[in-house]
């Protein structure tokens, strides 16, 4: 009878699962305020067991300090991209016309691994309060 040796490989190629939240959704009144807003992660991944989460971006659909009624710029402060920063400051702004401000706040997770899941959020300013 014999011995034989056997080499097993196992190469993780599935992405963590990434949930991202933020608070508030909505930011009301547009008056113009920078209003803190909070990230509430969630990441699992099935091989390792704290995959590195990083802020990507915060992108609004309406210029920093377009045209309209009062604009402010610096609408996004207290944000270190880069990094796994989960609290930043938005501004309460829209302008008077259109449909109102969406700003979409994007996250990554990167297990061990090099494999990665990205998330978006968002945050709206109203054009108003009715439904």
């Amino acid at each position: 009878m014999g011995t034989d040796t056997q080499t097993i490989t196992i190469e993780d190629t599935t992405p963590p699962i990434l949930t991202v939240e933020v608070n508030p959704e909505t930011l009301w009144s547009p008056n113009h305020k920078l209003v803190p807003v909070q990230a509430t992660i969630t990441v699992e991944d099935l091989c390792d067991s704290q995959p590195t989460v990083t802020l990507v971006s915060i992108k609004s659909n309406k210029q920093d300090n377009g045209k309209g009624d009062g604009d402010t710029s610096n609408d996004v402060q207290g944000a270190v991209f880069g990094t796994d920063d989960r609290d930043f400051m938005l501004r309460a702004e829209r302008q008077g016309k259109g449909e109102g401000r969406v700003y979409t706040i994007t996250y990554a997770a990167e297990d061990n691994h090099g494999n990665q899941t990205v998330q978006e959020a968002t945050v709206t300013v109203a054009k108003s309060q009715k439904k």
